[in-house]
């Protein structure tokens, strides 16, 4: 198995947490745009696209604070 650690490792988080969080959102989406759904229901998934949108912030921030942490150590 493949064994990463430091910024690697960061870096595969970042883009699995934006990876699946690209899918959640194509799903809510999705859901938000069926006609059989409300218009409460439609807001409240559209509401839920800035937490998933700072979820991303964090795991590349988490990242690029590992590369910078590499770089000032080297």
């Amino acid at each position: 198995m493949l064994e990463l650690s430091g910024p690697a490792q960061s870096l595969v988080v970042a883009l699995g947490v934006t990876w699946c969080a690209f899918i959640a959102l194509l799903l809510l989406d999705y859901l938000a745009d069926l006609e059989c759904t409300g218009e409460r229901f439609d807001r409240a998934l559209r509401q839920m696209v800035a937490p998933i949108s700072v979820f991303i912030g964090f795991g590349w921030k988490g990242a690029f604070a590992a590369a910078g942490t590499t770089l000032v150590q080297d």
